[in-house]
């Protein structure tokens, strides 16, 4: 028994060995297999319907690696055949040490075309839903490749990866009837990402001529925005007081920036793809932008309880969203596109809601508006449909906001001009009577403008008169206070000199009573011209200070120059003589200079005080001279 037991075991053992080899050659006959699959090939001639080819079969694709263009038939790489083009998390199996939410990195898609010759004359691929960078081959039969475009510089370093979404047509070779497409593709920022839209093989010129079609289209549609834009503007410029207005303008040009900044056209004239981010950022701001003047827009046609203190909350989520979007990476800042698309359903419901109620209220215009909303809404949720769809890819909130924003403005551009019609059959009904009054209003204004002119010149005539001393034609006691004490302010503040002369005629009582008080009067007339043309400056000032006292203030005068001028006058005064009909008279002046700065004076009233105390002591030594002020001693 025992001997039968081993030799049993030995048979069972060398059983369990032949079945462990078995499998391990079933496995690696399964996995050549595997690595062993052929790059998938689609007949044109046999695919070709209504002018086009859709690339829509199974493709070859490899994950972690640019194939070589000659080894894509080596077996060497375990092609994997994906039968429905989609956003790379759907396709690609995450790592379970991979702790991100969506995939990144780079690979390779494949597809063996047969067939071009006879079927197309210039074969073209329109590529749009490709992102984020990718290069696109052709691999002949016999193994040559030839280059045929890509949408920036791609790499498996996320930091040198250069993209921007713009609109390319790859040309197929003319001259080859087989041949691989191949399309390395690089995704190191895209949330959604890959090759996830059928592109289609067609001519090159039924390609180009659907880009020109969608461009005239999005130009008509930017043209008639600035045009609108531009028509607003300028009404609001004629009644500045009409907000709807100038929220119109606001929420037409945040809805023209959206269009510009969606638009694959954009990224035509934008040389830099470093700039790519960038632009990038302000299309994701501009995803919030104009829904918020749309807020404002309507919470103005439709006001509500507390609608000012939610329009400023909704400017504070535009400014938070702005400075979040700068600040943030761009990845982040794509990883939360959904943050975004939230934020616009609040607002899309926030103006349901507004116009709803203004239904409710029954305010003017507001059942016209919810007719014209509720397409935008529409708009807006397929837009949001489109972004998380590989397959639907048409996003229409573009053309929705430009229309409605285009209807919106005829109507309140109608109204507009409603109100000028109105007022232009108001005013020719009045023309007339506005044309009798007009002539009735002119005459009296005329008589009115008559008198004013009259009382004008006689206030004038009265100020000057007040002014003046009557008899001399000099200034008067209380001009001079006032320019004084103004005179002496200002040169004090700027530290500058300031002089006054005090000038006594001599023996002027004698005059009087020799030759009467109207020869006094003729002699102080005589005094006055001759210091009028004695050739003092515009700025100096020559005043009656009382009697026979005449003041004469010299701004920006020190003592030195004050005196040689006070010389001057008091030789030639008495080389001139009073005539008329008494025997000639011959005048003389005692005269007292005083000047700010050397006095050390702190007021007018001082100064002048000083120049008098001067002419006292001319007056005292013998007359007909010129004292000046005793300057104080330290």
């Amino acid at each position: 028994m025992p001997q039968k037991a081993t030799f049993f075991s030995k048979q069972c053992l060398l059983v369990r060995v032949l079945l462990v080899c078995l499998a391990i050659s079933v496995n690696t006959t399964l996995c050549v297999h595997a690595s062993a699959q052929s790059i998938p090939t689609i007949n044109v001639s046999q695919q070709y319907q209504d002018g086009d080819v859709k690339l829509d079969g199974p493709w070859g694709f490899y994950w972690g690696e640019w194939l070589p263009l000659n080894e894509l038939d080596s077996h060497k790489y375990p092609i994997r055949i994906i039968r429905k083009l989609d956003f790379l998390e759907n396709i690609v199996e995450k790592d379970v040490h991979n702790t991100q939410p969506f995939v990144y990195g780079y690979g390779t898609y494949l597809l063996e075309i047969d067939g071009l010759e006879g079927v197309f004359e210039q074969p073209a691929i329109h590529m749009r839903s490709v992102s984020d960078a990718w290069q696109a081959w052709w691999v002949n039969a016999d193994g040559s490749s030839r280059y045929l475009g890509n949408s920036g510089k791609i790499s498996k370093d996320g930091l040198d990866q250069e993209q921007r979404y713009r609109t390319t047509i790859l040309d197929l070779p003319t001259d080859s009837n087989k041949g691989t497409l191949v399309i390395y593709l690089s995704s190191h920022t895209s949330v959604r990402a890959g090759l996830f839209a059928v592109p289609v093989i067609q001519e090159h010129e039924q390609a180009s001529r659907s880009i020109y079609i969608d461009l005239a289209i999005r130009i008509l549609i930017v043209g008639v925005g600035v045009f609108v834009v531009m028509q607003n503007l300028i009404f609001y410029a004629q009644r500045p007081k009409e907000k709807t207005l100038l929220l119109l303008v606001i929420l037409g040009f945040a809805g023209l920036m959206r269009g510009l900044v969606a638009s694959d056209y954009f990224y035509v004239f934008i040389g830099d793809p470093a700039l790519f981010f960038t632009i990038s950022k302000l299309e994701y701001v501009l995803i919030i932008w104009p829904a918020i003047a749309a807020v404002h827009f309507f919470a103005n046609l439709c006001p509500f309880k507390g609608d000012v203190q939610f329009v400023q909350v909704n400017y504070g989520i535009l400014i938070i969203t702005i400075l979040a979007t700068w600040l943030l990476p761009m990845q982040i800042v794509m990883l939360y596109l959904l943050v975004y698309q939230s934020i616009l359903l609040f607002i899309a419901a926030s103006i349901l809601l507004i116009v709803s109620n203004g239904i409710i209220q029954k305010m003017p215009g507001s059942r016209s508006l919810m007719m014209s909303l509720l397409p935008l809404l529409l708009a807006v949720c397929n837009d949001i449909y489109a972004t998380y769809s590989s397959q639907y890819n048409l996003f229409i909130t573009e053309y929705g906001l430009f229309i409605f924003f285009f209807v919106q403005s005829q109507i309140h551009a109608s109204h507009y001009l409603g109100a000028l019609q109105t007022a232009e059959h108001l005013t020719n009904n009045l023309q007339k009577e506005i044309n009798l009054k007009t002539e009735e209003l002119s005459v009296r204004n005329q008589m009115l403008e008559t008198k004013a002119l009259d009382l004008e010149q006689q206030s004038n005539k009265i100020k000057q008169l007040s002014k003046i001393d009557h008899l001399t034609g000099l200034f008067n006691r209380q001009t001079l206070d006032e320019y004084s004490t103004a005179q002496f302010k200002q040169t004090r503040e700027r530290q500058l000199p300031l002089a006054v002369i005090m000038m006594d005629i001599d023996n002027f009582k004698k005059v009087n009573d020799q030759y009467g008080h109207g020869v006094g009067d003729g002699c102080l007339k005589f005094v006055a011209d001759y210091l009028a043309n004695s050739g003092l400056r515009k700025d100096d000032i020559v005043a009656r200070y009382g009697g026979e006292e005449i003041l004469i203030l010299l701004p920006n005068t020190d003592l030195v120059e004050a005196e040689i001028m006070t010389r001057r006058l008091c030789e030639g005064l008495n080389q001139k003589s009073v005539v008329g009909a008494h025997p000639p008279i011959t005048l003389t002046a005692s005269f007292g200079v005083a000047e700010r700065i050397t006095s050390k004076v702190n007021r007018i009233e001082d100064l002048i005080d000083e120049a008098d105390k001067a002419l006292y002591s001319a007056k005292k030594n013998g007359k007909n001279r010129v004292e000046v002020a005793n300057i104080p001693r330290q």
